[in-house]
């Protein structure tokens, strides 16, 4: 991800001999890398402990979050400080002290923007009026931009500002009530692609342009059958840029109003046609062309005719008006190959590709993510007691009895093996066609294409593979440019004798 504006590295950028310690200033980095942009997993996790140092607590996020918010707060009030005394204030300088501020007035309207989450979701946010504008939001930026030299960019748009911190709450919150994925790597890259698909790696590009032309970029939502892609496009569509009039205190567009859901089955040219801007004739065609995000489901399935016609639409990036959001579950490059699905179109849809991982593959990745899953489809049939054994009978089963069962069916058919284990008991993987066994180089190259190897165990798999063609351990480290006794170490007695 690209987080600093800077053009210098961030251990460079700040040159306020006054405005905070050395040591400060090191931690004020990580808070403001927080301030601007949203990091998961590991990345946040390594930016929190550098920000608290001894003071971070690992698996207290609620502690965690408070010293963040105390730090944030102390160190906007040092360098204001500082900076009202004479302090010199670069361009580098700036960008800190702007991302202590939008990490605490995030905290701040942390509260009021979790209550209009619920009408994101159906229609009643621009009924909703929002006093937090004015009573907490304007008087801590008006307070904290009182500095000598250029504006805050936050200062100069408030309203803008108060638009874009409520689209990153709502976009991180509607990915975790929306999206039944795990926490473990493949999931933190899950997330990550998609706050790239809605604010790009550069938040400050897209605060000052980007979010006036994210419709002219489609997004092809992939992922193996059974994945939540549907669920994904969903996330995006209600999280797009909404404005914010301040004078009314009310957000100007219903996100859920502005999308539209169509199977790829269902498109004709005909719909094309009223899609496509300035060709609208009568009110129902006219409402069409406001369309914030227009969903397709299995593109893969698009007519050929249709697929002529939506080529022509994205060509011209002024004749769509919505965002294109397309949906598949196969492999749309095979279908290429194949000649089922126009190339140029197919990279047109994929300038920007959001990959969802599968089921098998975040198992492996963090086996206790099944009971944390498994809650996650059941919490709409079950709560309190009934859903803990619920999810206890479930976990324990598939435990037990479907160690060896991939989930090919993904979080569908984990949801149909919850309800099946609690309406019978059990449950019966559906009988599958046999396929050819897969040799060993070929489930290497599955595992690898899937990212199930960490540093350690790519560099474990390669050392074994080339020892298996060698035979010697001196051969293979000259070949990798790599010590003798490294090789000798690395090699997996278990994938050698396969490989043999």
């Amino acid at each position: 991800m690209v987080v600093l504006q800077c053009t210098r590295p961030p251990w460079l950028c700040l040159t306020l001999p006054m405005m905070l310690s050395s040591e400060q200033r090191a931690a004020a980095i990580a808070l403001a890398q927080l301030g601007w942009q949203t990091f998961v997993g590991a990345q946040r996790m390594t930016l929190e402990q550098r920000a608290l140092g001894s003071a971070y607590r690992v698996d207290e996020p609620e502690h965690n979050r408070k010293a963040l918010d105390e730090r944030a707060l102390a160190w906007l009030g040092q360098a204001q400080e500082a900076l009202g005394r004479g302090a010199e204030r670069t361009e580098e300088d700036t960008w800190l002290y702007e991302g202590l501020l939008r990490y605490r007035l995030a905290t701040s309207l942390e509260s009021p923007f979790r209550s209009l989450l619920q009408a994101c979701l159906g229609a009643g946010l621009t009924m909703r009026r929002v006093a937090a504008y004015q009573d907490t939001y304007l008087p801590e930026l008006a307070r904290r931009s009182e500095l000598p030299g250029p504006r805050l960019g936050l200062a100069e748009q408030p309203e803008h500002g108060f638009a874009l911190l409520f689209q990153r709450y709502r976009l991180e919150a509607l990915i975790e009530m929306l999206l039944p994925i795990g926490r473990g790597r493949a999931a933190d890259e899950l997330r990550i692609g998609v706050w790239q698909a809605q604010f790009s790696s550069s938040p400050v590009r897209y605060e000052r342009s980007l979010y006036r032309h994210m419709h002219r970029v489609p997004l092809l939502i992939a992922g193996p059958v059974g994945t939540p892609v549907e669920a994904v496009a969903r996330v995006l569509a209600l999280s797009g840029y909404v404005p914010w009039d301040g004078e009314r205190l009310r957000f100007t567009q219903e996100p859920a109003l502005h999308v539209r859901i169509d199977s790829a089955l269902d498109v004709t040219p005909e719909l094309l046609r009223q899609i496509g801007l300035g060709q609208s004739n009568t009110p129902e065609e006219a409402a069409l062309g406001k369309l914030g995000y227009w969903v397709i489901r299995d593109i893969d399935r698009l007519e050929p005719v249709a697929q002529y016609r939506l080529y022509l639409l994205l060509e011209d990036a002024t004749k769509l008006g919505p965002r294109l959001l397309s949906t598949t579950g196969v492999d749309l490059g095979e279908a290429v190959s194949q000649g089922r699905f126009r190339e140029d179109l197919y990279h047109m849809l994929a300038v920007h590709r959001v990959e969802l991982p599968a089921l098998s593959t975040q198992l492996r990745q963090r086996p206790d993510d099944l009971r944390y899953l498994v809650q996650r489809v059941l919490s709409p049939l079950l709560e309190g007691p009934e859903l803990r054994s619920a999810v206890d009978e479930v976990t324990g089963h598939v435990e037990k009895k479907l160690s060896s069962h991939s989930f090919p069916g993904n979080q569908q058919e984990l949801l149909r093996c919850a309800q099946a284990i609690l309406l019978a008991g059990e449950y019966r993987p559906p009988a599958r066609r046999a396929e050819p066994a897969a040799g060993p180089l070929t489930d290497l190259g599955r595992r690898f294409m899937a990212g199930d190897f960490d540093a350690d165990g790519l560099l474990d798999a390669y050392c074994t593979l080339m020892y298996s063609r060698t035979g010697s351990y001196q051969e293979s480290a000259r070949r990798l440019g790599i010590d003798r006794r490294t090789v000798k170490s690395r090699v997996n007695e278990a994938l050698l004798s396969e490989l043999s």
